[in-house]
């Protein structure tokens, strides 16, 4: 619902032939670190729905530093290597149809 007003909100602002980015946690893990609650909704779905053409889907990886570290769960790596993070993130683009 809030997703599905977001890209409704996004189409609205946007001219046909406008491209859209967007990024968002993907599964898996990279050096034990992995995503926590993970959204299930297709966002793909809602694109299309909404008025945009997927132009590309892909996963991709976001390296992060980290000021303060600590594990939500045993799964999760104890320390990190000179206070980075890679973490699995998924990304889509897309294109706004007339």
């Amino acid at each position: 619902e809030e997703r599905s007003r977001y890209v409704t909100a996004l189409y609205g602002a946007t001219k046909p032939g406008a491209r859209l980015l967007m990024y968002g946690f993907g599964v898996g893990e990279i050096n034990g670190v992995h995503n926590h609650l993970l959204d299930e909704s297709d966002v793909e779905f809602v694109l299309r729905a909404t008025g945009f053409g997927i132009t590309y889907v892909g996963e991709t990886t976001y390296q992060l530093a980290v000021t303060n570290y600590k594990p939500i769960c045993d799964a999760c790596p104890q320390n990190l290597t000179d206070g980075r993070m890679f973490i699995p993130m998924r990304e889509v683009h897309a294109t706004r149809r007339a």
